[in-house]
């Protein structure tokens, strides 16, 4: 995997985590998935890239670890509890 693609997993999934614990999963997932697309309209625009779908599909796959992640956190601060 392309150190690129990394990138979009993590970020997308630091995202994830960041915006369930204020909005909501759904809404967390919505935002961090408009972002992913955005970034990629934005290079698209101003260098003139083809728009990825790979970094989008590498996106997708940060938002699934995001929610892999929140369960886990949930799950080990209820038996915390």
């Amino acid at each position: 995997m392309k150190i690129d693609k990394v990138y979009h997993l993590v970020i997308s999934a630091f995202l994830t985590l960041f915006f369930s614990f204020i909005l909501g999963f759904v809404r967390a997932v919505l935002i961090t998935l408009a972002i992913g697309i955005a970034w990629e309209l934005f290079w698209k625009i101003k260098d003139n890239k083809i728009f990825s779908i790979p970094d989008i599909i590498a996106d997708g796959s940060g938002i699934v670890v995001g929610l892999i992640l929140l369960s886990l956190i949930k799950v080990g601060l209820k038996w915390i509890m």
